[in-house]
């Protein structure tokens, strides 16, 4: 048998996190079984006797050891393997588990279209996570305006890019900053640089980004309704500058996450009315 140490830690309901020192049978966390073998379990119970010779089997004491006993009680863990709703799309498995919170919201049509391809991963069971709660028509109102003019201070960013691996911490609090960090990240994809850290400041974010040997950092300001008000280059050489030029694409607007933006454009009164048929119609 093979035992490793481990820390394991898990969040309560307040984000605060817990710490618990372990042990893990590692037989099984690389066997293609489910659970030990019958030998295996025989083998267990084996090192436990040979290690506490003076237990008496049936007596008290052997059963308050076996409770307490750090190598019989190792706990018997699996891999388990996350994938992005988009990477998903074609695949199946009997039981899946899918966290429906995103940063997208939960009343636009490519969080139906994420949510159906989520969804239908499952063949038998289904586990979800933070599902969203809404009766048929919840949150439907008439559109108190007719024509909608297109903002020019606004960066929509498709929510295909919420399947990016964030390297980076963002709170609920945060989302406009996670979408600023999402908007940079776009733009630096084909400059071969990495953001190696984010300092949060009040009103502005310094970013770091570095390139082999060079590291760079730039400002971004932004005002109360995270707009961004403008860019600084800290670091003074031609990559910070060109990496400075880049990001000054996103100054003076606001970014967000949704593809919805010009549909509601095009025609909102018409979309309202759409819905509310489609939704008599089930009723």
């Amino acid at each position: 048998m093979h035992f490793r140490n481990v820390t394991i830690q898990f969040k309560d309901t307040d984000e605060k996190p817990y710490y618990i020192e372990c042990k893990i049978i590692e037989n099984i966390l690389y066997s293609k079984e489910r659970d030990l073998s019958s030998d295996e379990l025989k083998a267990l119970y084996l090192d436990f006797k040979i290690r506490n010779p003076f237990l008496q089997a049936g007596t008290i004491e052997l059963k308050d050891a076996l409770r307490t006993d750090k190598y019989f009680n190792a706990l018997r863990i699996k891999f388990g393997y996350a994938v992005t709703c988009h990477k998903s799309q074609g695949g199946e498995w009997k039981r899946a588990f899918v966290n429906c919170k995103t940063a997208m919201g939960y009343f636009n049509a490519s969080y139906f279209r994420w949510l159906y391809t989520a969804l239908t991963r499952a063949k038998e069971v289904l586990y979800t996570l933070d599902e969203p709660h809404f009766k048929i028509g919840s949150n439907l109102k008439p559109p108190k305006i007719e024509n909608i003019t297109p903002r020019q201070d606004l960066i929509v960013l498709k929510p295909e890019i919420l399947e990016t691996e964030l390297a980076f911490d963002f709170s609920d609090e945060q989302e406009n900053l996670k979408a600023i960090f999402y908007a940079v990240f776009d733009l630096m994809k084909d400059e071969e640089v990495s953001i190696s850290k984010i300092e949060h400041k009040p009103y502005h974010e310094i970013y770091y980004f570095e390139k082999g040997n060079e590291s760079i950092k730039i400002k971004i300001n932004y005002k109360k309704e995270f707009k961004i008000s403008s860019i600084q280059s800290i670091t003074e050489s031609n990559l910070a500058l060109s990496l400075s030029e880049k990001v000054k694409l996103i100054e003076n607007k606001i970014v967000i996450i949704d593809d919805l933006e010009n549909s509601l454009e095009i025609d909102q009164k018409t979309l309202y009315f759409l819905m509310i048929s489609l939704f008599a119609k089930i009723l």
